[in-house]
């Protein structure tokens, strides 16, 4: 009896053990399929996806003698899904304007300001030190201007407190 719970135990080590080994040997991606945001320009060269690069009229921005962000850099991209092949996007039908900043700059964005008065256009953070908008079709303007607004009423027909604006233009 004791010869046989020790092969059984033998058996089930072994199992796992190789359930580990096939775990690690398979990988596992978790950016697959999942919406992509290129970290930096080069990042979204190299992946296929950049459009064009998009500046502020001023450095640091200053909205409402209160708010400053400091666009370290900006450009428009499409949008893009994570994937298992070398470049990792599979490309969707909308864009994606990406702002590099410093966290400062956008610690209370969506808590209590947000650029953008409606949930089609607002920019929302996706990490520290970036914050996201995304549009349907190709943006064209050469200027691309949202409202601020005091707190994050994003829902049309709502009164917004606008306290300034934020621009970017095309590079």
């Amino acid at each position: 009896m004791k010869f046989k719970i020790k092969k059984l135990l033998k058996i089930i080590l072994i199992g796992n053990l190789f359930l580990i080994v096939l775990t690690l040997l398979g990988g596992c991606d978790d950016s697959i399929g999942q919406d992509g945001i290129s970290s930096d320009i080069s990042d979204s060269k190299w992946r296929g996806v950049f459009i064009r690069e998009y500046e502020a009229p001023q450095n640091p921005y200053i909205i409402n003698d209160s708010l400053k962000i400091f666009v370290k850099s900006a450009w428009l991209e499409k949008s893009w899904k994570g994937s298992n092949n070398s470049i990792g996007a599979v490309v969707t039908n909308n864009y994606q304007l990406i702002v590099i900043t410093n966290p400062k700059d956008i610690e209370d964005i969506i808590i209590k300001w947000t650029i953008g008065i409606d949930s089609d256009r607002y920019f929302y953070g996706s990490d520290n030190n970036s914050i996201v908008t995304e549009f349907k079709s190709l943006p064209n303007n050469e200027i691309e201007i949202w409202k601020v607004q005091q707190g994050n009423l994003l829902k049309k027909g709502t009164e917004h407190k606008i306290i300034g604006e934020f621009r970017l233009k095309k590079k």
